[in-house]
């Protein structure tokens, strides 16, 4: 440590780096604990030449700790520290710092919450059938009582938005607009598609469907 400051770090020893080691005689548990980062400290100009080194943490802490990362041994405390900084002073379990490959302290976890990448072995597509077939056994068994449409209740949403004044939307012109006038969002138009336009049209003036709509319109 320098200055009250304890410079952290995770590393490889260049040894065992995956793929350069022989597992034939090894255990399972000395397969996995190889595999993981060590943890450790740096020592600016600790070596004979004056070279940084590390002091491999992982070694001299309690085996009880293991796997010891930085969030692990943050989570320790000043116990942590205080047998990092007890190590460190004796001058124990000291290794050059060209023998290792060095990582960021905090190392990318494992599972990020909400990230597609999670769910790659998954088919997408199966995943919306199952959010489809949920909403369908929800709306078969009544839906939520409490819940209803705007219409039912009396009140309109938007209310100036929905009246029409000679083929315009109040204040706002429904071609510009891209929203049909009500009553007529359905009719068919001669060589255009019958569907309200999202606005989201083909070179070829037919208006795209994504394979979730497509879907929809199979049931």
């Amino acid at each position: 440590s320098s200055g009250g400051k304890m410079w952290l770090v995770s590393f490889f020893f260049k040894t065992d780096e995956p793929g350069t080691w022989d597992e034939t005689d090894m255990t399972e548990a000395e397969i996995e604990a190889r595999k993981m980062p060590r943890f450790g400290a740096i020592l600016q100009d600790a070596g004979e030449d004056g070279s940084p080194m590390i002091v491999d943490l992982t070694a001299a802490l309690p085996a009880k700790w293991q796997p010891l990362d930085a969030i692990a041994f943050l989570r320790k405390g000043d116990d942590a520290f205080r047998r990092a900084d007890e190590t460190i002073r004796r001058g124990e379990f000291r290794v050059p710092i060209d023998d290792v490959r060095l990582l960021a302290p905090v190392t990318n976890p494992g599972v990020v919450l909400n990230v597609a990448d999670n769910y790659v072995e998954r088919d997408w597509k199966e995943y919306f059938r199952e959010q489809k077939a949920a909403r369908r056994a929800l709306k078969a068994a009544g839906g939520d009582p409490e819940a209803v449409t705007a219409e039912e209740s009396g009140n309109s949403v938007h209310k100036e938005s929905s009246e029409m004044e000679g083929g315009e939307m109040e204040g706002i012109e429904a071609e510009k607009s891209g929203v049909s006038p009500r009553g007529s969002a359905h009719e068919g138009v001669e060589g255009e598609d019958s569907r309200v336009s999202t606005g989201k049209e083909s070179s070829a003036g037919q208006t795209s469907k994504s394979w979730y709509d497509e879907e929809e319109e199979e049931e």
